[in-house]
């Protein structure tokens, strides 16, 4: 269960244990969710396109992976990803959403930010995961404050 985020363990763990939830094929899909964690973070260019393919998974941690593989990519993943970046932001998934906020808040433009922005705070849940993930990490807090000022002002 590693390969998930902190999110997706206890979605789909209900009130089972992440150990269980974890070995239950129709929950965790592990050959899928790996390949897409490989792709994603291979960082080879060559594989940019097939990680765009990602985003029409059904499993919410394979398009995850998708924008995390994009976020990888930094500039250039961000810009080859740009449509299906913005259409994750409506992700019915709070860890895609996070981290495509993350990606288009820091390679997109600044109406991406105002918007990745924007998605975040007005969903609670969004929020509250945002919050206890990754999405401020130390460190760089300080860009996204600058970033928001900006937006903000």
């Amino acid at each position: 269960i590693g390969l998930l985020p902190e999110a997706e363990i206890h979605s789909r763990s209900g009130d089972d244990a992440p150990y269980t939830m974890g070995h239950d094929p129709d929950r965790y899909d592990f050959e899928s969710v790996f390949s897409a964690a490989s792709l994603a973070s291979s960082r080879n260019p060559i594989t940019t396109g097939a990680v765009l393919e990602l985003f029409e998974s059904s499993d919410s941690a394979v398009r995850y992976w998708a924008a995390t593989g994009l976020l990888i990519r930094g500039a250039d993943g961000v810009k080859a990803g740009l449509a299906q970046l913005r259409s994750a932001l409506e992700d019915e998934s709070p860890s895609v959403r996070i981290v495509t906020a993350e990606a288009l808040g820091r390679f997109g433009q600044s109406s991406d930010l105002k918007n990745s922005l924007e998605r975040v705070w007005r969903s609670k849940k969004t929020l509250t995961t945002c919050l206890t993930s990754r999405f401020y990490p130390p460190g760089n807090w300080a860009c996204w404050r600058c970033r928001l000022v900006s937006v903000c002002s």
